[in-house]
């Protein structure tokens, strides 16, 4: 892993040559200038996703620990890496912001870390030039954390006069840690001080009944963005995937609000929601979360029997009630496919109800046969694994008195085995396995595992035992690992 971010620093640094970047040394740090900077300072609303290597044309890198690793793109974001001795001491400096002083600008960024247990520290600054001398005045305090999926950080910024303002991110890990990554950074547009401050408690919650529908709850902000109490707001807005899905009218602050969204598939979608009043519009609170059904989880308790009818069975399994991760699930809308003989290509039935299905397996009744099956279980969220039935010989049963020697490698009844076995059994011959069959005739079923603790099973057909008084069973066995015969 340490390895992969030295390649990175090698290929960000071609990219930012093919881009025409000066790096210069100011003061006892080395600083990345864009050459094509921006003509004019851009005035927010303003966002860069850093998912391409465009963003280089006008931000400012500086490494002020001077150890070569700084902020750089990396597969649609930036990042920022470790040194084994120094702490970091990396910024990533925006162009120049035109701000309006008295005003009120939201600030937000999505943040990951490369390691979910080692902590990472940033800060987020503004100031009037792009030098760590001069970005002074907080949007974020130095926080430190540790998540390796994005979360999404928020702050304010408020000028106390208008002018040309840079806001800039500040690596400051200890040394020897992972890594800091960056992505979606936002500027909202001007705002009153009276504007209202973000929803909160946005949680959205799904149904696992099978419906695609999630039950979304969050609560009305209480305080404007000047920290004062609020008096009226005209509306909260909630929108999915940044369209707009429900309006709240007049909602008092700090009531809880609720909606219930039906999606068109099930998927993962991005909530968002904001509060307006007179003043302006608020940041947005945003929320992700998987709504609909996922996999149903596998289906149990799979029986196979044949029926009275020649070449019927009848296969049952025990309801499906969870998906993959244990959460409930409307046995109503789960439905089921049967396969032909454990393969997952020959579907013979779909979208079954119930628990059981009774179909004819056989057509040739006269010669006894094994059959089996696998079940899946399907919700809109998708397929559960297939599962095998057990192995069911059906048609007429062997007379006794019954008799299996495996003579010449070939048996002479049908006997069934368990793929799934680590010990899978199979005929052999005298001349292919270098072991005497106990009768002389040249064959035998075997038994090879890799470990002592393998196994393997096989069934022999039906047995006719009506009539026996005391039914015997004789078989020999020859272990090859002790050179032991015996007869039992």
């Amino acid at each position: 892993m340490r390895i992969h971010y030295i390649k990175r620093v090698a290929l960000s640094l071609c990219a930012a040559m093919s881009l025409g970047l000066s790096a210069t040394s100011q003061a006892g740090q080395s600083v990345t200038n864009a050459q094509n900077a921006q003509a004019e300072p851009l005035t927010p609303p303003y966002s860069e996703t850093f998912a391409d290597e465009s963003f280089l044309e006008s931000y400012t890198i500086i490494d002020s620990n001077q150890d070569g690793t700084k902020w750089e793109p990396y597969f649609g974001k930036v990042q920022i890496s470790y040194n084994s001795e120094l702490a970091m001491d990396d910024w990533l400096i925006t162009p120049a912001l035109n701000l309006e002083g008295g005003k009120m600008y939201s600030f937000s960024v999505n943040i990951l870390t490369g390691n979910g247990t080692t902590q990472e520290t940033f800060e987020i600054m503004f100031g009037k030039d792009k030098t760590p001398e001069a970005l002074v005045n907080p949007i974020i305090e130095k926080t430190s954390i540790a998540h390796t999926v994005y979360k999404a950080y928020t702050g304010t910024i408020s000028p106390t006069e208008s002018g040309i303002y840079y806001i800039g991110i500040h690596g400051c890990s200890s040394a020897d840690t992972y890594s800091i990554s960056v992505n979606n950074l936002t500027v909202g547009a001007a705002a009153g001080a009276s504007t209202p401050s973000a929803p909160s408690n946005l949680v959205v919650n799904t149904r696992t009944n099978g419906e695609l529908k999630a039950d979304i709850s969050l609560t009305a902000p209480t305080l404007d963005l000047n920290g004062q109490d609020l008096t009226e707001l005209e509306s909260v807005k909630l929108m999915r995937d940044g369209n707009l899905i429900k309006t709240f009218s007049t909602p008092e602050p700090g009531s809880e609000l609720t909606f219930v969204d039906e999606v068109p598939e099930c998927s993962r979608y991005t909530y968002s929601a904001i509060a307006v009043n007179a003043s302006g519009e608020s940041p947005a609170v945003e929320t992700k979360a998987f709504v609909g059904t996922l996999e149903p989880s596998d289906p149990t308790g799979i029986t196979l029997v044949e029926t009275s009818t020649p070449g019927e069975v009848t296969i049952g399994w025990t309801p499906v009630t969870t998906d993959i991760r244990g959460n409930n699930l409307d046995p109503e809308f789960v439905t089921y496919r049967i396969y032909s003989e454990g393969s997952q290509s020959n579907l013979l039935f779909s979208n079954i109800s119930g628990t059981s299905k009774t179909f004819k397996a056989l057509d040739d009744t006269s010669v006894q046969t094994f059959v089996q099956y696998s079940v899946v279980a399907e919700a809109k969220g998708g397929i559960s694994n297939y599962v095998y039935s057990p192995l069911l010989p059906i048609g007429p049963a062997y007379s006794t008195p019954y008799h299996e020697s495996f003579a010449e490698g070939k048996a002479s009844h049908i006997f069934g085995i368990y793929p799934e076995d680590y010990a899978l059994w199979s005929t052999y011959t005298t001349e292919e396995s270098e072991i005497e069959s106990q009768d002389g005739d040249n064959g035998f079923l075997g038994s090879e595992g890799s470990y002592s603790e393998d196994t393997g099973t096989f069934d022999t057909g039906k047995i006719d035992l009506s009539g026996l008084t005391t039914p015997t069973l004789t078989f020999y066995i020859y272990n090859n690992h002790r050179r032991r015969r015996s007869k039992q």
